[in-house]
């Protein structure tokens, strides 16, 4: 029991919401145990990534995890999958810790398995696993995740327990800093559940261990930038824009906020989000028209995730949009759907748990294709490097160049594959740093590949695969696409 008396036993309900959300898992995200190669990991297959890149980035703990790895022998790509072995049941168990964490006596225990699905199968949580070698530093997010959920049940005292749990929110802030929303959501849902005034819900409540795990967070990341020397201008991820940058970039953000859902994005398309909307819609209506006091607080967490959601995009230099940030707003979501359920009419409670599994099915579709989607993209864009590499080497007399450039190609999108994000669905080749990579995947050699537009003997050259497209220069090589523009 906790110490303010407010829930049940632990395992109360745990067990089965925890199968939910590692099935839910399984269905949506299962395709991730397949290789897979996003941008970044053909990179890394290739170079070790410095610490300083991550330390810049204010992402200690991924820094810590990649010297790990290389201390021992081994390289990032080398230890993936038996993260996303640890990764998928820690996750599961983190989803129904904090479904359980949200949820009041009462709540049916079908309600507890629903909102553990809808977490565990959300398309948007798809983003994250298509780079493989990130996965290992997302495996100690996950667990220091459920540090900070379980800690809430240990019989420790309130300052043993506070201090772990801060320190779980500066460990996975410091791996993958969108986990901030999912630590917010839980906190406030949490403060919600518990009776009493202000003092009382704070006193009782992991809220002030979240605050002090974000300072704490704040406090290492600046405190390593100078230790070790590095700051934002190590590369261009790190630091925030500027004030005269801040008009254009809260455009950016209404326009993509506006655009119509689905229209590009295969986590929102089809059915999935307007369903997953019409759930928590239903859910909040429904409690607000029993208990609005609840319903209130429901609404006031969206909005806090969704702030603390918007506030990096909106000041930081880079925009993950939208996926890779929208994963606190749907995890919120499934929270406050367990929150209010113990105050819903008992008649909607069958129309509205079948919409909840609706959705939690249309997420997995949503999330099977990005990841599937990736396994197409990489067939393609290794084909299409090794008969090019083919007939580089065929036009030295079997000799590898000591750099190859790819001239006017036209595939910034894999051909057929639909919708595309940012990185996503962009075929690596198009990403000057990452077509080296694919060349060494596809050919088991090592080659320097760059991207370039506009040379001028591709103007008037054939394009590729047709004879006359390969140009051999004492610098490099071109491989011309076309003419350009």
């Amino acid at each position: 029991m906790r110490s303010d008396g407010t829930s049940r036993p632990i395992f109360d309900g745990l067990r089965p919401a925890f199968l939910a959300a590692l099935v839910a898992l399984i269905l949506s995200k299962g395709v991730a145990l397949l290789p897979g190669l996003a941008p970044d990991d053909y990179v890394r297959i290739l170079e070790h990534t410095p610490a300083n890149f991550f330390l810049a980035q204010g992402r200690f703990t991924e820094a810590l995890v990649f010297s790990l790895v290389r201390r021992f022998g081994l390289s990032i790509h080398d230890v993936w999958w038996a993260s996303l072995a640890l990764l998928l049941p820690v996750t599961a168990a983190a989803i129904a810790a904090a479904v359980r964490l949200a949820a009041p006596a009462p709540t049916p225990l079908a309600w507890l398995c629903v909102a553990a699905g809808l977490a565990g199968s959300m398309a948007v949580g798809a983003d994250i696993l298509l780079f493989r070698t990130a996965i290992p530093v997302h495996s100690v997010c996950w667990l220091a995740f459920l540090v900070f959920l379980t800690a809430a049940y240990l019989p420790w005292s309130w300052r043993r327990r506070t201090a772990a749990q801060a320190v779980a929110v500066a460990v996975a802030l410091g791996g993958y800093q969108p986990m901030l929303g999912l630590f917010l959501a839980v906190a406030l849902a949490d403060l919600a559940r518990i009776p009493g005034g202000w003092r009382e819900r704070l006193a009782s409540s992991v809220l002030p261990a979240f605050v002090l795990g974000v300072c704490l967070y704040i406090f290492i990341a600046v405190g390593l930038g100078v230790v070790f020397g590095v700051g934002s201008n190590i590369n261009d991820r790190g630091g925030a824009i500027t004030v005269g940058d801040l008009p254009a970039r809260a455009a950016l953000l209404m326009r993509h906020l506006l655009e119509p859902f689905g229209q590009r994005d295969p986590a929102t398309a089809a059915l999935a989000f307007p369903l997953l909307a019409l759930f928590v819609s239903a859910v909040l209506l429904l409690a607000a028209w029993r208990a609005p006091g609840r319903a209130a607080w429901g609404v006031a967490i969206l909005l806090a995730v969704s702030g603390a959601v918007l506030l990096p995009l909106m000041l930081l230099k880079v925009v993950w949009m939208p996926g890779r940030t929208m994963i606190a707003g749907v995890f919120a979501a499934c929270l406050v759907a367990a929150m209010l359920a113990a105050v819903l009419p008992r008649a909607g409670h069958v129309p509205l748990l079948a919409l909840g599994v609706l959705a939690s099915a249309a997420q997995a579709v949503g999330s099977s294709r990005i990841l599937l989607d990736q396994q197409r993209a990489n067939r393609w864009e290794m084909a299409r490097a090794a008969a090019i590499a083919q007939d580089v080497l065929a036009a030295h007399g079997g000799r590898r160049p000591s750099l190859v450039v790819l001239v006017n190609h036209g595939w910034e999108l894999v051909p057929r594959h639909r919708p595309n994000w940012y990185d996503r669905n962009t075929t690596s080749l198009a990403i000057p740093y990452s077509a080296s990579g694919v060349f060494h995947e596809a050919t088991g050699m090592v080659w320097q590949v760059r991207t370039a537009r506009g040379l001028e003997p591709c103007r008037t050259s054939p394009a590729w695969p047709e004879q006359g497209a390969i140009h051999p220069r004492a610098d490099a090589t071109l491989v011309c696409f076309g003419p350009g523009d």
